[in-house]
Formats: structure tokens, C-alpha cells, sequence
């Protein structure tokens, strides 16, 4: 007898793991069987999607699609004002809950026009996007600035003294992109700025002592990310491909004009100041496809030098130093037509990361310092799901710790590391 329940505790348990494992999905299968017809009843024929395979599901994807940014892959929402040219002939209404993020195209001007709304970092950058069929621009910015000013009353002594301060916080930033189409590849371009933090602190007021000059200094503080990207991408049969240039300025300066500011004058730099220069060679292959089915494999790799400013050595520095980085990404996806109107998707990256010279800036100061690294970092997989219909789709993607807690969607967490609809016109 307690043979036969120990068994049976056994299947039991066996059946819950499965359950705990599908359930998710499960879930996600009747939440958009109700939405197609909250009444149960049956919904009108759909249409053939499998005719044509999974082509036939490459309008716009959302942001749930291709996180591990895969080259060849259908465009998502993210991609265009990435490639703005491609913005042109877009007609859709497409909103993510998960993200935080909504973007509209529509005809205007002659062209096509993308308007958004995004998260990024602390902030939430607007997206304003033009596309004619000979070229395309997009404009992200995200401003957070604060002005004061104080006047105070120097009494007992005569006069006043006026103090200004600008902010500019973490989150303000700019980036201006461009792209070309050329036969069946498209040049493309940005530069952007990205403030950390920035403050301007002025001071000008009565002298200290009567009959001394007036007190007027300022002390400005900046640690901000200037960059710029030069590529083209495009395909050449199943092969896919995106090559890109990036030059990247990032530190912190402090510049003052204020008496005995610095022994090194009215400027420093702090010693994780660097100029940055790299290349990026992304590649993938359509390896198997059929009617149905379309798998993916490609590598995102890319080689940089960091170059550190020479700062004074008796400060807080180094006299200056180099540190280059070669990573290789090889990454898969994969999408497979399971019925009418629906369409499965998964995809994985792994990193290998090389790092030759100093991991920390810090470590070359005033000595002969070098570090050669070699790791790896954890791979990254997703698996997601498109419902389609004539004019309108869904699309959803879990984590890859969803299956820790299935039941997390009934505590208030989000068991979906993407969710996101479209309306297409």
C-alpha cells in the first residue's frame, strides 16, 4: 500500500512539473482565444498564413521580437528610427505595456512619419522620425534640466551676492539618426550626446573687503558620453550583414576660473577619461527554411581600443594608458508557423569577451600595469509568440526565469519580458 501512493506521489509530482512548465503558455493561448471573441463563439476563417510561410508574418515586429538583435531578422519597432529610411510605406499603431514604449506611422508631408514614446535609462526620450523613399531621419531627445538663483544679502557688509547653478541630470540626452537606402543596402549614421551629470555654478557679488574687485568666478562640471556610429547593412543572398564604425568620448571635466582652482590650471579630467574607437562586424546565415520554419545563425563581434587621457600622475592618475576588447557574440533564431495565424519564435546569444591592458584605469597608476582576460557571460535565450490577423497582431515573449514561479502573474508580477499589440492600416 504505501508502495503503491509512493508511486503515485511520484506521477503526481511528474504531472505538476510538466503543468508548471506549459502553464505559462496555456495561459497565454486562452488570454488571446478571449480576446478574439469575448463571447466563446467561433471566430470568422482566417486567413492562410501558412501559404506563403513565415514571410507572411514580417510585417513590423514589436519589441518583444530578436532582444538578442540578430542581423537579417524581420525589422522591429526599435529598428527604425535606428535606419529611419525605413519608416517610409509604415501604416501602424503599435503600444507595449512591458516596455513602456508607443510608436504610431503614418503618411504626411509627402513621406511617412513615426512619432514615439520610449524608456531609456532614467529617463523617456520622444522619437520623431521623417522617411521619403530616398532617405530617412529620426531625432530622440530627453531633457532633464534644472535652473536656480540666489541672491543674498551680504550684511552686515555692503551689497549683494548672486549665485546661479544649471543641472543638467542623468537621462538628458540627443541622438540624431540618418540612413540611405543603395540598391539592396542601406548607409546609415548617428551622433549623440548622453549626460550623466552636468552642473554650471556661477558666483558674482560685492567684494569680501571694500575697495577689492568684485567676486565673479564659475566651476563646471561635466561627465557626459559624446558618439558617433558610420555603417551599412544589407544581404547578399542568405547571407545578412551590418558593418559600423563607432568613435565614443566619455569622462568628466571640471573647468574653473576661480583663483587657485587647481595646481594644473582651469581645467582636470578625471583618469577614467577615454577616447573610444571601434569596429563592429555583424554577420548571420539563413541555414535552414522551408515553407514553415526559418532558422538564423549568425555573430555579432566586434573589436574596440579604449585610449585613457594622460592625466598628472602626482593628482589622481596615471600618465596614460590603453585597454582593447574583442567580443565575439554568435547568436540563433529561429520561427516556425504552428497554425493559422500564429507563429513561434526563440532565439539565443553567448558572449566571449578578450580584454587586454588594465581592467581598472586606476590599477596603471605610476606603475607598468597590464591584464590579459578571456571569459564568457551567460547566454541569453527567449521564446515568444505572434497571434496575426488581417489588420492587427499580439505579441509576447517570457524570461528565461519564468518557469521559477509560473503562478508569478497571480502576486502582481509580470511573468512576460515583452508584451506589446499592433493595429496595422
Amino acid at each position: 500500500m504505501g508502495q503503491g501512493l509512493g508511486y503515485q506521489s511520484v506521477f503526481l509530482f511528474t504531472i505538476f512539473n510538466a503543468m508548471k512548465k506549459i502553464l505559462p503558455f496555456c495561459l497565454l493561448a486562452i488570454g488571446f482565444g478571449f480576446a478574439q471573441d469575448p463571447m466563446g463563439t467561433p471566430p470568422p476563417p482566417a486567413p492562410e498564413a501558412s501559404s506563403t510561410g513565415p514571410a507572411s508574418f514580417d510585417a513590423v515586429r514589436g519589441h518583444a521580437y530578436n532582444p538578442t538583435e540578430i542581423t537579417g531578422a524581420p525589422s522591429s519597432v526599435e529598428d527604425l528610427y535606428l535606419t529611419p529610411s525605413d519608416i517610409y510605406g509604415k501604416k501602424f499603431f503599435y503600444v507595449s505595456p512591458t516596455d513602456k514604449l508607443g510608436y504610431v506611422a503614418f503618411s504626411a508631408l509627402g513621406g511617412s512619419t513615426l512619432l514615439g514614446f520610449r524608456s531609456r535609462g532614467d529617463g523617456s526620450n520622444l522619437v520623431l522620425g521623417y522617411a521619403t523613399p530616398g532617405f530617412g531621419l529620426a531625432l530622440e531627445y530627453a531633457i532633464q534640466k534644472e535652473w536656480t538663483k540666489t541672491t543674498s544679502d551680504n550684511a552686515p557688509l555692503p551689497g549683494t551676492t548672486i549665485a546661479s547653478t544649471r543641472v543638467t541630470g542623468r537621462g538628458d540626452n540627443i541622438d540624431l539618426h540618418i540612413s540611405l537606402p543603395i540598391g539592396s543596402a542601406t548607409a546609415y549614421a548617428r551622433a549623440g550626446w548622453d549626460t550623466d551629470l552636468s552642473t554650471y555654478n556661477e558666483t558674482e557679488g560685492a567684494p569680501v573687503i571694500p575697495g577689492e574687485p568684485n567676486v565673479n568666478y564659475y566651476v563646471k562640471y561635466d561627465r557626459s558620453t559624446i558618439s558617433t556610429d558610420v555603417g551599412v547593412l544589407g544581404e547578399a543572398g542568405n547571407l545578412n550583414y551590418d558593418v559600423n564604425l563607432n568613435i565614443l568620448r566619455f569622462g568628466t571635466t571640471i573647468t574653473s576660473d576661480e583663483e587657485n582652482f587647481s595646481s594644473m590650471g582651469d581645467k582636470v579630467v578625471s583618469r577614467d577619461s577615454y577616447l573610444g574607437v571601434g569596429l563592429n562586424f555583424n554577420l548571420s546565415y539563413a541555414a535552414l527554411k522551408n515553407e514553415t520554419a526559418r532558422i538564423l545563425v549568425g555573430s555579432n563581434n566586434g573589436l574596440g581600443v579604449e585610449l585613457y587621457d594622460e592625466v598628472d600622475a602626482d593628482a589622481d592618475g596615471f600618465a596614460s594608458g590603453k585597454r582593447t576588447r574583442l567580443y565575439i557574440a554568435p547568436n540563433i533564431l529561429g520561427e516556425v508557423i504552428l497554425a493559422d495565424n500564429w507563429l513561434a519564435f526563440a532565439g539565443a546569444r553567448h558572449n566571449i569577451i578578450f580584454r587586454f591592458g588594465a581592467a581598472d584605469p586606476g590599477d596603471l597608476r605610476n606603475v607598468d600595469y597590464s591584464e590579459t582576460e578571456i571569459y564568457q557571460s551567460a547566454t541569453a535565450a527567449y521564446i515568444g509568440l505572434r497571434y496575426q490577423k488581417s489588420n492587427w497582431a499580439f505579441e509576447a515573449q517570457v524570461e528565461d526565469n519564468v518557469f521559477d514561479n509560473p503562478f508569478g502573474g497571480f502576486n502582481g508580477s509580470n511573468i512576460f519580458a515583452s508584451f506589446g499589440g499592433f493595429i496595422y492600416f
